[in-house]
């Protein structure tokens, strides 16, 4: 406003008027007028490497925002940010996989035991990660089994049903080990002890030897009548111990010495009878 008259616009302007002198005067303006800076500005981020600072802003996603400056004429001047950030889809999988298949390698990423992996897939045009693949991997672990066969020469060939495998020959005590796929498509490894029961030896019935506890930790106790020896033998065949009992009822074994696992017990009468049971010993 000059002279009580507002002005809009650049322009020359003149104003007429009697000075004190009785005189007539003229003023003259030359207005200009500097219009408000307006700026746009554009940028990108990937995520990872947020926040963005911009002037006094820290900013956390995409959008726009508006700072005020001044122009070197002391005027207004708007710029805004208009950001955007490229965000990377994390996808989260899960698998697992047999305890003999490790080491494997999987885009990129190398397994050597279960865990889990991370995975950038791609990068875009700005080297943002657009695909991230977190894997993690649980292990299957092989199952072992034991078991044990006795048989008389008369029932050779024998068909073992359960592993689909015929018994041929036992020419002394054998461990057979097979292996075979499970329900995960994993392999599972079962050893099988085949024993030739003497000809003419008469066997015990299975509830007339007793052997407890089962599973035991530091002593087993085996009844039956008039025991003439106990053998034990490992869950492969191998003799380990010869116990002469003196025809004895109950014979307490002690386990100080063993390992924990599975064994076999081969108890012997003097009668030539004879009876076998598995024991567990865990500690």
């Amino acid at each position: 406003t000059w002279h009580g008259t507002t002005y809009t616009t650049s322009g020359t302007y003149t104003h007429n008027y009697t000075n004190a002198q009785g005189c007539p005067s003229t003023d003259t303006l030359h207005l200009t007028i500097h219009p408000k800076a307006l700026t746009d500005l554009t940028d990108t981020i990937c995520s990872s490497d947020l926040p963005y600072h911009w002037h006094s802003h820290a900013l956390t996603q995409s959008g726009s925002c508006t700072d005020t400056l001044a122009t070197v004429h002391g005027c207004d001047s708007i710029v805004t940010l208009h950001l955007t950030v490229f965000y990377a889809d994390t996808f989260y999988l899960k698998d697992s996989i047999c305890e003999n298949e490790f080491p494997i390698s999987w885009n990129g990423a190398y397994f050597d035991s279960a865990g889990t992996q991370t995975v950038t897939y791609t990068t875009n045009y700005y080297g943002c990660e657009e695909m991230v693949l977190v894997m993690t991997l649980s292990l299957i672990p092989i199952k072992e089994t034991f078991d044990s066969l006795y048989l008389t020469v008369s029932e050779l060939p024998y068909y073992v049903e359960s592993l689909h495998t015929y018994i041929t020959e036992v020419i002394s005590d054998t461990t057979y080990t097979f292996y075979r796929l499970d329900s995960h498509d994993c392999d599972s490894i079962i050893h099988l002890f085949v024993s030739i029961v003497d000809v003419g030896v008469e066997s015990f019935e299975k509830q007339d030897m007793i052997v407890y506890p089962n599973p035991a930790s530091e002593i087993i106790h085996v009844k039956y009548k008039d025991i003439d020896r106990i053998q034990i033998f490992s869950i492969t065949g191998q003799l380990l111990h010869t116990i002469p009992c003196e025809g004895e009822e109950i014979y307490t074994i002690p386990l100080s010495n063993m390992a924990d696992g599975s064994y076999l017990i081969c108890v012997k009468s003097k009668e030539g009878r004879q009876a076998r049971k598995i024991i567990n010993i865990i500690k």
